[in-house]
């Protein structure tokens, strides 16, 4: 069914508004279903990995239909399917994990429209940790973790990026993206107190000006390094918020709407 939904969704001038909502609430259904198998033990794991592969090809192809079709969500519904694919590959992620079976699982999926990394570990390797899912893509070194004797034995993180920017119509590489921290025992969301720092090699990434009031500089290879006191900023719902407040919907007001006429 997954093979079936992937080859139906490639082609975004092919398919509506319609059909990413069933796209979209289908794949929910079937991960969810996924989440009940991998909990019980009971999914083979080459099957699984078989059918997580299919399922994040299902996002990328909702999320290139956005781009495609809606370049700067000018809509509402456009912003409720990208929140809602957030959702869906934070599911993804989370299966991916749970069915490693494993305190040091890692789990990688690259799209045309994201790349997404993930993994388990010890809460001491949470610190000075560096995180460099590809070339192509923002590289992160957190700083030293405050409070760590508070947080659980073992963290679950996902970094997420986007390949562009939904908020642009610019073809363009995408200059955000966003990191979450979960206990890996009950998968309840966890806040990390530490700074980031944040490269973007200067071979993918022109005209970069740090997000966040964050202080920009060089490194020696000539490559764009942002410092963030507080890695929250990078967190799904403040990138989620972010994205609304640049998108063309937010600008979408009566006032605005009157001055046309």
């Amino acid at each position: 069914m997954l093979t079936l939904i992937d080859t139906l969704t490639e082609n975004p001038y092919l398919n509506d508004n319609t059909t990413i909502s069933t796209t979209l609430s289908t794949l929910n259904a079937t991960l969810n279903i996924m989440d009940v198998l991998v909990s019980s033990n009971t999914t083979n794991s080459t099957t699984l990995a078989t059918a997580l592969n299919e399922a994040s090809n299902i996002i990328s192809n909702s999320l290139n239909q956005i781009q495609k079709l809606d370049c700067g969500l000018s809509s509402n519904f456009s912003g409720q399917a990208l929140n809602s694919s957030f959702e869906l590959l934070q599911q993804l992620s989370e299966i991916s994990l749970k069915g490693a079976n494993s305190t040091n699982a890692t789990s990688i999926f690259s799209t045309t429209a994201f790349l997404m990394f993930s993994g388990i570990f010890n809460s001491s390797q949470l610190n000075d940790m560096t995180i460099n899912a590809s070339d192509n893509s923002p590289q992160l070194q957190l700083g030293s973790i405050q409070d760590i004797q508070n947080l659980p034995s073992y963290v679950a993180m996902t970094y997420i990026y986007l390949k562009q920017d939904p908020t642009s119509c610019q073809d363009t590489p995408a200059t955000n993206f966003s990191i979450q921290f979960q206990d890996a025992r009950t998968w309840q969301p966890v806040t990390i107190s530490t700074s980031v720092q944040v490269i973007y090699p200067a071979s993918i990434f022109k005209n970069i000006k740090c997000d966040g009031g964050c202080p920009q500089s060089f490194d020696l290879g000539g490559n764009v390094k942002c410092v963030c006191l507080d890695i929250g900023f990078f967190d799904i719902k403040n990138q989620l918020g972010r994205m609304y407040q640049n998108s063309n919907f937010r600008l979408v007001t009566l006032s605005s709407i009157a001055g046309v006429f």
